[in-house]
């Protein structure tokens, strides 16, 4: 199994900040990776790096066996990898439509207009969106934003999908939704997948590892049977390792 991405020994500091401290990680193809922390861990500033919006301080990151440090944003883009945002960033004045073309216009592919048309509609389809298509994406509830947000990522026909929140504010109905059309777009579009989340079932169910940073540090990594029994991962979200026994149960429900 080839390695997709290689995190190693990553520093990332704002001022006086350190937002991440000799994080390391590897992501194989074809896995789900769930990335968890508190408020505050770094998760987002790694994508960040990954994605080469900051340059690390210290450190290196491999895509597909490149070492892409430094890389600015739009070449590692051009490599294959694709994120969505906490925030999701429409273009508000365009459709939804509009919207999922524009990254399949700005992507590597070379489509006619028509091909474009039609893979457009193949991703609103697979989302659910295809009956909102002509809708500003202005007008979309929070939901629907986070489908089209992901539609748009996978217009992109990234190899590698970073996905940031994508669950953030979403009824248990619509995790469920987003959750299975995650685990079919893995299969469906050929992905690898790191995600972050805080709907901690929801990520103990779809990821194959977990990697959990805590005030910049990598605290843990492993399956989620072993994260979720963690001592450190505990204390870390709960500030109590007495809540352990609890918090397992909690999760071992879930999944069931």
């Amino acid at each position: 199994m080839s390695v997709v991405l290689r995190v190693e020994n990553v520093y990332k500091s704002f001022g006086g900040v350190k937002a991440l401290e000799g994080v390391s990680m590897t992501v194989n193809e074809g896995m789900i990776l769930g990335l968890i922390g508190p408020n505050g861990a770094g998760k987002t500033t790694l994508f960040n790096v990954i994605t080469g919006y900051y340059k690390p301080d210290k450190g290196r990151v491999e895509l597909f066996g490149r070492d892409v440090t430094g890389w600015p944003t739009h070449k590692i883009a051009q490599l294959g990898v694709a994120r969505t945002f906490q925030i999701p960033k429409p273009f508000p004045d365009l459709t939804v439509f509009e919207n999922v073309l524009v990254s399949i216009k700005f992507s590597s592919r070379k489509l006619s207009e028509q091909e474009a048309a039609e893979e457009a509609k193949r991703i609103l389809e697979f989302l659910g969106l295809d009956s909102h298509a002509h809708m500003l994406a202005s007008q979309l509830n929070v939901a629907l934003e986070k489908r089209l947000e992901l539609a748009r990522a996978l217009a992109r026909q990234p190899r590698l999908l970073l996905l940031d929140e994508v669950l953030a504010g979403l009824n248990p109905s619509e995790v469920a939704y987003m959750l299975e059309k995650i685990k079919r777009a893995k299969q469906e579009f050929g992905l690898t997948i790191v995600m972050i989340e805080h709907v901690m079932h929801a990520v103990m169910n779809i990821a194959d590892r977990i990697v959990v940073l805590h005030l910049g540090k990598k605290l843990a990594e492993g399956t989620p049977e072993e994260i979720a029994r963690d001592p450190r991962v505990i204390e870390a979200y709960l500030g109590d390792p007495k809540l352990a026994l609890a918090f397992v149960e909690r999760l071992s429900s879930k999944k069931r």
